[in-house]
């Protein structure tokens, strides 16, 4: 059984790993000059997480 809760009304996922997809996602977001909430928006997804993400694995 998996943890969700709301947010913004859009059912988001706790304890779940981001898919490669999601991480590429991520990546256009940046590159199109979204911020951590609305890329957190689009992938239904906590915007702790896309920043946490970011931070960890980002490339300067």
């Amino acid at each position: 059984m998996t943890h969700t809760k709301r947010l913004n009304t859009r059912t988001v996922s706790k304890n779940s790993h981001l898919k490669i997809e999601d991480r590429e996602d991520i990546e256009v977001g940046l590159n199109q000059g979204l911020n951590f909430k609305e890329m957190a928006y689009h992938l239904r997804r906590d915007p702790s997480t896309i920043s946490k993400e970011v931070s960890r694995n980002r490339i300067r």
